[in-house]
């Protein structure tokens, strides 16, 4: 007959202690890069233009080289 292992009650139930758990590091000094205002203007008018349906700006903007995966701060796409 073949032996089964069962793992021990401690070790299904373990949670890590406070000093082992993961925290987020609150000193990040990574910062956004920030861009020119017109390039913020531009991409706002782009993002809208996503919104509304307006395909001839980029069947001009993207064979003049806008990445068609740009995103916003909050994580959208075109």
């Amino acid at each position: 007959m073949p032996l089964r292992m069962e793992p021990s009650t401690e070790a299904r139930t373990s949670q890590p202690s406070e000093s082992e758990a993961p925290t987020p590091s609150s000193t990040s000094t990574e910062s956004k890069p920030t861009l020119p205002p017109e390039a913020l203007d531009l991409a706002t008018r782009l993002f809208n233009a996503a919104r509304t349906g307006d395909l001839p700006i980029f069947q001009q903007a993207i064979p003049a080289g806008l990445p068609v995966n740009l995103t916003n701060d909050k994580g959208d796409t075109l």
